[in-house]
């Protein structure tokens, strides 16, 4: 479910802290820690055994719910072999790139991925579901705020979360990007959403309302034309055809429809005035 509030304010994202989460001293399964190749940190690297089912778990503690970037330091000499991404059991990846690094002992990071971190306990687990991995050498964190209350809730996406932060509890906003091909933020404060928004309430602003329909000197089409335009056209003047419908104005339809309201209540108010005419002439015979 959204909640919207009508003025964002974007931030750059504020570090606050950073840890280095060795994959050999994580819980592993399926995988076997190895030394074999040079550059790694720590006592060693994990190194993935099968094409499925094998993952790497790490255990990540915070005092309060924050928002934090993930990545992942690993080396690869051949191929591309994502891997699935989760977090406290909620697939937050389903396959993030784990490209060739050219060299098993050249060690790189995958993209960052914006997650959600409770209070206490975290659980971080990268799986194998189709090749067996890379050479992983270890899990960053970087907490980047904490969560807090700002009208906007969260949304859940196969890839990425949304969210409204500010660092160290402060008012100052921000949102995680998200890279979704069903859900994106794009810098100008367009957010465009493949699917559907649940929302209590929806306030959308306009500087037009259709008020001028009742300005004297309004152009008032009377029934008889707009009967001959429906059966021309197939549909209101002034309102779109169905095939002249691609992305719908929500706010520009309120007020297209609004506007025949009114110009229905002009009608009916000639209507009525029109009948009371006719009603005393007929009362006065």
């Amino acid at each position: 479910m959204f909640k919207f509030i009508t003025a964002l304010l974007l931030v750059p994202s504020l570090l606050l802290a950073s840890s280095i989460l060795e994959a050999e001293n994580a819980t592993v399964s399926g995988g076997q820690v190895a030394t074999n190749y040079a550059g790694y940190t720590g006592t060693g690297y994990v190194d993935f055994q099968n094409k499925s089912d094998d993952y790497v778990e790490w255990t990540y503690t915070t005092s309060s719910s924050v928002v934090a970037d993930i990545d992942f330091r690993y080396a690869l000499a051949y191929g591309d072999r994502p891997l699935e991404v989760s977090v406290n059991g909620v697939v937050v990846a389903p396959s993030l790139d784990f490209p060739n690094t050219g060299s098993w002992t050249k060690w790189v990071f995958t993209q960052k991925i914006s997650v959600s971190l409770i209070s206490g306990d975290n659980i971080i687990k990268i799986r194998t579901t189709s090749l067996n991995g890379g050479n992983v050498d270890y899990l960053r964190i970087e907490e980047m705020g904490s969560v807090v209350p700002a009208g906007v809730e969260f949304f859940n996406d196969t890839l990425r979360t949304w969210y409204v932060y500010s660092d160290s509890g402060n008012a100052s906003l921000n949102f995680m990007n998200i890279n979704s091909n069903k859900m994106s933020l794009g810098q100008n404060g367009t957010l465009r959403i493949e699917g559907t928004i649940k929302a209590e309430e929806l306030f959308v602003t306009r500087d037009v309302w259709a008020d001028y329909v009742f300005n004297k000197n309004y152009a008032l089409q009377s029934l008889s034309d707009v009967d001959k335009y429906i059966k021309t056209h197939g549909h209101l003047p002034g309102i779109p055809s169905k095939d002249e419908i691609s992305d719908l104005s929500v706010g520009s339809m309120q007020v297209k429809l609004l506007e025949k309201v009114e110009e229905l209540t002009l009608h009916m108010i000639r209507l009525e005035k029109e009948n009371i005419v006719l009603k005393n002439k007929l009362t006065s015979k």
